[in-house]
């Protein structure tokens, strides 16, 4: 469970627009917004370009990016 009084709120919107200015726009995705399936798709697009995907959240939002990875039979190397 997140806390989400005022200081919290106030330190993740500065962490968004923090990720926001050092990663591009469009590479920044809010899984709230669009499923991570939709996120995903621009990989298939672009066949022979090495992506990463970094997800922030916990085990319910890896596993979750994980399903839509395999549904979509994306190439993976795991990087550890």
């Amino acid at each position: 469970m997140i806390n989400l009084d005022w200081p919290n709120v106030k330190l993740l919107c500065y962490m968004i627009i923090l990720l926001n200015y050092i990663i591009l726009l469009f590479q920044v995705i809010d899984l709230s917004e669009i499923p991570p399936e939709g996120a995903l798709e621009w990989c298939l697009f672009l066949p022979h370009v090495t992506w990463r995907v970094l997800v922030a959240g916990g085990d319910g939002t890896v596993g979750w990016v994980l399903s839509a990875i395999d549904k979509l039979k994306l190439k993976v190397s795991l990087l550890y």
